[in-house]
């Protein structure tokens, strides 16, 4: 009887130790840890602002170049880590293909990789790049080539899933130059008493407008280094090779040559050529004459 009851507690106690095991198994089980996941969406970026240093309008350089700066703040809400590269194009607004126009020094400047710099907000970096701008850019100020169209930059940022943005809205003029290379001297050379002397001089533009030359001297004579002198009016022009008396008497009035130097369309600057003579005196001269003509340009 005894031997009985000590082996139902010994059963009892089994089962509670396996039951106590099994609970114990059941918490563990229930209280193991599992990995948490949430995906992040790629975000497109977006250029909130753009400005050009120039401002309202952009003054080019006789002769040479110009650079002009333009910056636009540029945002991934992802993280500015995400900004890969910002391309910008500063364009005539009536240039072919628009943004996507192809590299030209009149009417579409390109540059595809901008610099790129961090700002105080996590989410956005500055891009910053530089056209070098020639003198011969379409003008469209009121008496330019186009003065129905205006500049434009285009900004487009790229984030480094190759999704963009972009803007389109910063606009400015392009203004007027008006500019020649006259050459400093005109130079007859030797001519004897009596004799015609003639030279011609290559005039270039310098500036993105076609131009016109007016030729004058306020110099009555040509005064010359030993004796004598040789009379304004002893010069003569035109625009294609002549022989004395059949040019335009030089005077104190600004008279059109009927020179045209056109617009630039390549690296070669245009030009036109004057062709002047000098009617030397028969007698009464001695030494070098001089007198100072003046060549302006004006718009045609």
């Amino acid at each position: 009887m005894q031997e009985s009851k000590a082996l139902h507690y010994v059963l009892g106690l089994s089962l509670a130790m396996i039951a106590l095991f099994v609970v114990v198994a059941l918490v563990m089980i229930n209280t193991r840890a599992s990995d948490s996941e949430v995906t992040i969406n790629n975000v497109s970026p977006t250029v909130v602002e753009s400005a050009l240093d120039a401002g309202a309008a952009i003054t080019l350089t006789s002769g040479t170049t110009k650079e002009v700066v333009a910056t636009a703040t540029v945002q991934d809400t992802n993280g500015n880590a995400d900004i890969a590269t910002v391309l910008m194009v500063l364009y005539r607004s009536g240039a072919t293909g628009g943004t996507a126009c192809s590299s030209d020094d009149n009417d579409c400047y390109r540059i595809n990789e901008c610099v790129l710099t961090n700002n105080a907000d996590p989410l956005q970096k500055v891009a910053t790049c530089t056209f070098v701008m020639d003198h011969y850019a379409d003008s469209t100020s009121a008496s330019g080539r186009y003065p129905a169209e205006n500049w434009k930059l285009y900004v487009r940022v790229a984030d480094t899933d190759a999704t963009t943005g972009e803007l389109n809205t910063t606009t400015t003029e392009v203004n007027d130059l008006l500019s020649l290379s006259i050459p400093s001297v005109i130079n007859f050379g030797t001519v004897s008493l009596g004799n015609q002397g003639y030279t011609n001089l290559t005039i270039e533009n310098q500036g993105n407008m076609r131009s016109g030359v007016n030729i004058s001297s306020s110099d009555d004579d040509m005064d010359c280094t030993v004796r004598g002198a040789i009379p304004r009016d002893k010069q003569e022009h035109k625009d294609a090779t002549f022989a004395i008396g059949a040019g335009t008497d030089l005077s104190a009035t600004p008279t059109d040559t009927t020179l045209t130097i056109d617009w630039q369309a390549t690296g070669t600057d245009t030009s036109d050529i004057l062709y002047m003579g000098v009617d030397v005196l028969p007698s009464g001269l001695e030494g070098v004459c001089t007198m100072v003509d003046t060549l302006t340009a004006f718009a045609k």
